[in-house]
């Protein structure tokens, strides 16, 4: 995986943003391995962090129904949403096939770590 930001541009949120920020972003992300059928996150759950697909792919899954409805693949992110309006997780995730996740806390305040590098406060 290219950690000199390249890597990080094919993920549509990140295309736009400037490299010195984006160096900031990549000493937060945290590498998750999950293996196929393993629940990412329920329903329910309270919503730390969003995850940045690199490889395989994830199923959006109705637990009670048995019923995939949205699959995410290789470069998608999710788990967004709850972090941006500070609710609890709307849907059930679960690795299709193995899959490798770079995970983003909630709590990284990316600006003010990039502000604190260029400023030295």
């Amino acid at each position: 995986m290219n950690m000199q930001g390249g890597f990080l541009k094919s993920f549509e949120l990140f295309r736009t943003i400037d490299m010195v920020l984006l160096a900031n972003i990549m000493m937060h992300l945290q590498p998750l391995h999950v293996e196929q059928g393993a629940i990412i996150y329920r329903r329910g759950d309270k919503a730390d962090e969003m995850f940045f697909l690199v490889s395989g792919r994830v199923d959006y899954f109705l637990e009670h129904y048995r019923v995939v409805y949205k699959t995410m693949t290789a470069g998608s992110y999710f788990g967004d949403f709850e972090i941006i309006f500070k609710c609890i997780r709307k849907h059930t995730v679960r690795a299709k096939v193995d899959s490798n996740i770079l995970t983003l806390h909630k709590d990284v305040n990316v600006a003010k770590t990039t502000q604190r590098r260029h400023t030295g406060r």
